[in-house]
Parts: structure tokens; C-alpha cells; sequence
């Protein structure tokens, strides 16, 4: 017994946007008691979707609402009932289901299941329409037994609905049509065509030794002009391949070669379309992998003349574009491709930290947006580890100047397992450090303050620490608990400006102990590197007092040639 003769609910679709429970209730309530009516809605808008369920207490109430109220108009437009499949594999399976195409565009629903009732039992029937409402030219008609099916298709097929000879063929799944490698199709697609070919009897003689021909379409401009393509329809799939095999590429006037194809529709061309641009764009990126720069904190005048003028002595540039808005504007970043990794590597470690109007540039390897939404998920899921932001190399580069600001730090990993191996020195060689520590902390003397003997004493609260006794890497790198490690943890959870306030309230009064006015200056300098640099920064005052001395004589040489 087929499912729909044991069930009790409809599915209605072809809804109008405004159509709620209540009116549905009002209206399928005439045909016998309704148990629920659902309408399906977007989940966030709450929008309603088109379409809902009803729920009959009796099947022959169901029955009745299907036979009577099918097409009938709610809000000025005509619903579609079917009974509703609760078994997603009977819908998958396409069995009963057949695809009529080359409809006249004046059949609808209603014309359309009128016409193909005669031949059985329908579940569903449906004209595709567009945006607007109107026909596509195409629908699908669901019987409930395959023989009924079969019997439409043998004696409706390549007869006239409406003076359109119609083809009506078993339907097939997107996945079977791509297996059968597209070799069903009729209509052929035709391009580059003479100007000599004007009007569409021109077109049917050239390709009618194929086979017969159903229809031919020549598209032409608003000056009856041929705009050189057009569609020629044939009566089977055996002709339309022969007349793309033997046309395709075909001179038919010296130097003119025409284009015949399978004839695709939007959405077919589109996702080809697409799959051809990602497959280039997926080769040019790996391609590209290792020698497209990304670069920003470029002045508003800075153009691509100039760009590649300081660049191009690294290597050979292939392409170069600073990205602008719709004004026409910079917006301060860009991208510099060279022809070879080694040339971008050079270009990042000689570039990245150099100071162009006073602003360090940021030179790195360009990110694919993919690989970039991955970075900033990995840091999301990860609360408390210190933010990496763009690592240029993934090994330590050579010793530079100012020049190559920001490429001195070995990788983070790396410099874990340092942080780690000195920690553990410390504590083979501190003593007290086995269960007997005997700190110097204040209040309680049997807790210790994480800070060994002969280290002096611990600066007042608020007092800067003076740079030439700053505490080492390894020791910054075990903090004592009453730090500002959990400060710095929340580092991942915050805004670019909250991390650069933070990171300043820390770096100035560092600064500010040696330079005095010049500390402001400074402090913003370093702050144009990385967070993660940064964070070394403070974590190393060597390092801090060395970079904080190269800001200070490059701002010292840029204010002389300014004056």
C-alpha cells in the first residue's frame, strides 16, 4: 500500500510571503479537522520559507483538501499541495518522476497537472519559474507508480502542448547527468558567426544535414544587426552531438573559426565559470606560494611607480598592485609578486621594519583568505596563548639593522623550547629549588617570590624598572605569580587598538627611563611591529634596548633631514 493512502499531512507549497498559520487553518479547516499546521521559516530572519505542512486528524480529510482545494489561490497566488514524504529515500530515488521541457510559457501548475493526470495518480506537479513568477519553460511531474510514468513519457514526447513540441524524459539527478557526460542534450549553443548569417533560416541551413531541427534563435541587437551567436534546438541528442563534432572549430569564412557547444543554462555557465576561475586561481596560488609579498603601512602617496622602483632590486617583479577605494585612494597596503621564493625572502629581510615617512613598513608572505580565516580560528580556540599574527620566516634570519625590523626573533616554537631548556637549568642550579625553596617574599618567609638570590631587590610598585637591570628572557618567561602574565593572556581576546594601548602602557615607561621626550616617538615606532614582537620585546630588554636605540638614531637621522 503506497504511504500517502495511511497519511494524513499535505505539504503546501508556492506560499506567498505573508501567508501565516492562521489564514492556512482558515483555509484548509473547510475540508475536516486539522490537527497542526507548521509554516516553514527562516531561522533568523523569521521569514517565512514558501511553503508548510498541514496535519489532518483523517486521511480522507487530507484527501479531500488534495483533490479540491490543489491550485486554488491564497493572498492572489496559486498553492501547490502534495502529500508529504516523510521518507527521504522514496524522494531521492526520482522514481515516477519525469522532466518536461521546451514548455509554452503560458502553462502553469494547473495546465500542467491537467494535462498529465489522465495518465495516473500524481504526488506532485510543478512549472519552474524565476524570480518574477515566470515560467522557465521547463517542469517535473511525479507519478505514483513508474508505469504511469513510463506511458506519459511514450505518448507525450515530442508531441505539441500549446504549439511547442515538448521532449518529456525520465528524470534525472544532477550526479546520473554528469555521469552520462552531458550526451543527452538537444540544444547546442553557436558563436562567431559571419555577418553574412542575418537571419535564423541562415542558421538552420547551416547545421540542418545533422538532423531534423526543432527551433533556431539568432540573437540580434536593437538594430536587427546579428550579434553573432544563436541556439539551434535539435529533435534528438544523437544529431546535436554530431553537429558539435564536426562544426566546432569549423572555418566557414577565411580566418573565422565558429564555437558549437552544449547549450547551458545560467546557472550551469556559472558554475563552470566558477570552476575554471578556482582552478586557475588555485594554481596561481600555489604558484605564488612563497613569493607574493603582502605589504602595508604604506603612505596615502606612495605610488606603484614608487613601490617598484624600491623593490624591483630584489629580483624580477612579475606583478605589483597597492589597492585602492572608489575614489581612487590608496588604502596604505599592497602586494609585490616576484618570480622566484628566494627573491620575496630577500626583499621581506632587507624591507620589513624600513621606515618610509616615518612609518615602519610590514613586508610578508601573502596569505590566501582561507588560510588567513584559519590563523585568526586557531587563535580564537586557543585563549591565553600569545597571538602570532604574520611570521615572516619560520627560521631565524641573519643580524640586520633597523632595516629588517622585526626578522632578528627566531620562531615561536623555537623560542618555547629555549624558554623551556633555560627554565629547567634553573632549576638544576637554584638552590632550594627541590622542595626546600626558601624565597625572599615579603610577609611569609617560607613562600617564595620566584626570584633567586643575589637578583637585588624588587623595584617600588609603580617605579619603572630601570632598562640596564631588566630581568632576562628566561626569567620573564617563568613569571612569578603575582605578575601580569594574565594581563598579557587576554592579549588573543582583544581589539588591534586594546592590544597596542596595553602593550603601550608597558613599553613607555621602559622607554621613557633613557629617552625622556623622545619616548612617545619611540614607543609608537615599536608598536608598528607585531604583537608577538612586541611581546618579545618585553620580554628581552637587550633586545629592547637595542631596538629602542635604532628607532631613536633613525628618528634622529629622519628629524636632521627634515630640518
Amino acid at each position: 500500500m503506497a504511504e500517502h493512502q495511511q497519511n494524513a499531512s499535505l505539504y503546501v507549497g508556492d506560499l506567498h510571503p505573508e501567508v501565516t498559520e492562521a489564514t492556512l487553518y482558515e483555509f484548509f479547516s473547510q475540508m475536516g479537522s486539522v490537527i497542526s499546521i507548521r509554516v516553514c521559516r527562516d531561522a533568523v530572519s523569521r521569514q517565512s520559507l514558501g511553503y508548510a505542512y498541514v496535519n489532518y486528524q483523517q486521511h480522507a480529510d487530507a484527501k479531500h483538501a488534495l483533490e479540491e482545494l490543489n491550485f486554488e489561490k491564497i493572498h492572489d497566488k496559486p498553492c501547490r499541495i502534495m502529500w508529504a514524504q516523510r521518507n527521504p529515500a522514496a524522494r531521492r530515488s526520482g522514481a515516477g518522476n519525469i522532466f518536461i521541457k521546451n514548455l509554452n510559457k503560458e502553462i502553469d501548475n494547473k495546465a500542467l497537472y491537467d494535462t498529465f493526470s489522465a495518465f495516473g495518480t500524481i504526488l506532485s506537479c510543478k512549472v519552474a519559474a524565476d524570480e518574477k513568477g515566470e515560467s522557465r519553460g521547463y517542469g517535473f511531474v511525479h507519478f505514483e507508480k513508474e508505469e504511469d510514468a513510463q506511458k506519459a513519457i511514450d505518448t507525450v514526447n515530442g508531441k505539441m502542448l500549446l504549439k511547442q513540441v515538448v521532449t518529456v524524459t525520465k528524470f534525472l539527478s544532477r550526479k546520473e547527468r554528469e555521469q552520462q557526460g552531458g550526451r543527452t542534450y538537444t540544444n547546442i549553443y553557436v558563436k562567431n558567426l559571419p555577418d553574412s548569417y542575418a537571419t535564423n533560416d541562415d542558421l538552420k541551413k547551416l547545421f540542418e544535414k545533422f538532423g531534423t531541427i526543432t527551433s533556431t534563435f539568432l540573437a540580434k541587437d536593437e538594430n536587427d544587426k546579428s550579434r553573432g551567436f544563436g541556439f539551434v534546438n535539435f529533435e534528438n541528442s544523437e544529431a546535436a552531438n554530431a553537429a558539435v563534432e564536426a562544426m566546432n572549430e569549423k572555418e566557414i569564412e577565411t580566418d573565422r573559426k565558429l564555437f558549437v557547444g552544449r547549450a547551458m543554462k545560467k546557472h550551469e555557465r556559472e558554475r563552470e565559470l566558477k570552476r575554471i576561475h578556482d582552478k586557475i586561481r588555485q594554481e596561481r596560488d600555489e604558484k605564488n606560494k612563497n613569493s607574493n609579498l603582502y605589504i602595508k603601512h604604506l603612505p596615502e602617496d606612495v605610488t606603484e611607480d614608487a613601490l617598484r622602483d624600491k623593490f624591483s632590486k630584489f629580483g624580477t617583479i612579475t606583478s605589483l598592485k597597492i589597492m585602492t577605494d572608489n575614489n581612487g585612494d590608496s588604502r596604505g597596503f599592497g602586494f609585490v609578486n616576484f618570480d622566484s621564493a628566494d627573491e620575496a625572502a630577500a626583499a621581506i629581510q632587507e624591507m620589513h621594519g624600513s621606515m618610509i615617512d616615518g612609518k615602519p613598513l610590514y613586508v610578508a608572505l601573502a596569505l590566501r583568505k582561507v588560510d588567513r580565516q584559519k590563523q585568526l580560528a586557531s587563535r580564537r580556540t586557543m585563549p591565553g596563548q600569545m597571538p602570532m599574527g604574520y611570521l615572516p620566516f619560520m627560521m631565524p634570519p641573519p643580524q640586520a639593522n633597523m632595516m629588517r625590523m622585526g626578522n632578528r626573533f627566531p620562531p615561536m616554537f623555537m623560542m618555547q623550547q629555549q624558554q623551556q631548556q633555560q627554565q629547567q637549568q634553573q632549576q638544576q642550579h637554584a638552590p632550594g629549588m627541590n622542595g626546600n625553596m626558601r624565597g625572599r617574599g615579603r610577609g611569609n618567609p617560607n613562600k617564595g617570590n620566584g626570584r633567586g638570590r643575589g637578583q637585588g631587590p624588587m623595584p617600588s610598585q609603580g617605579q619603572p624598572m630601570p632598562m640596564q637591570s631588566a630581568p632576562s628572557a628566561a626569567r620573564v618567561a617563568a613569571p612569578a605569580p603575582n605578575n601580569n602574565q594574565d594581563e598579557f593572556a587576554n592579549l588573543a581576546h582583544m581589539t588591534d587598538a586594546e592590544q597596542k594601548n596595553l602593550l603601550g602602557e608597558k613599553l613607555f615607561p621602559l622607554i621613557q627611563q633613557e629617552y625622556h621626550e623622545r619616548a612617545g616617538k619611540i614607543t609608537g615606532m615599536l608598536l608598528g611591529m607585531e604583537t608577538a614582537e612586541v611581546l618579545n620585546l618585553l620580554q628581552d630588554q637587550d633586545q629592547l634596548k637595542q631596538r629602542a636605540r635604532e628607532a631613536y638614531d633613525l628618528l634622529v637621522k629622519h628629524e636632521s633631514n627634515k630640518a
